[in-house]
């Protein structure tokens, strides 16, 4: 597991959705920047504030050309109870097996229970990771951090992407 660092490919994945659509993260990355928002189970008192707090501003999130997504490790249906009890109006991904979170340094281990920990990654058009932060930072501070400048292609790197 590595730490995302800005201006890094980001690791492509595909996940289902609350919805049972599939997300993938290479056509969705086309369309818009995405915003990945890792915690860590649905209809928890922390969780619902994140959740609620980030629903709330979905139209704004949008309005900034972002796409923002939830994920743990619930099961689609699971995902899509929860996400009708809080009218939800952004996807939520299961990731039963916790790659993705794995691969985006967001899980972690206590004994043998597997534990994803709030984190929030922000992927640019190109595949680059251009936001990461531990912990539920605010709407605004999502927002502006990916409206910051294009993240920079370390030498000799190419998008998973691609």
């Amino acid at each position: 597991m590595i730490t995302p660092v800005v201006g890094t490919p980001a690791p492509n994945f595909t996940l289902v959705s609350h919805d049972g659509s599939l997300f993938i993260l290479a056509d969705e990355v086309k369309k818009h920047q995405v915003v990945l928002v890792f915690y860590p189970m649905d209809s928890s008192p922390i969780c619902d504030n994140l959740l609620s707090r980030i629903n709330k501003d979905v139209d704004e999130f949008a309005a900034a050309g972002l796409k923002i997504v939830g994920i743990n490790f619930a099961e689609p249906d699971a995902h899509g109870r929860y996400t009708n009890k809080k009218s939800l109006r952004m996807p939520l991904l299961s990731d039963q097996r916790f790659r993705v979170a794995e691969a985006y340094d967001s899980l972690f281990s206590i004994g043998p229970i597997k534990v994803i920990r709030y984190s929030v990654v922000g992927i640019d058009k190109n595949g680059l990771i251009k936001y990461f932060k531990r912990g539920r930072p605010d709407n605004a501070e999502i927002i502006a951090g990916m409206q910051t400048s294009s993240a920079i292609v370390a030498p000799n790197t190419e998008s998973l992407l691609q």
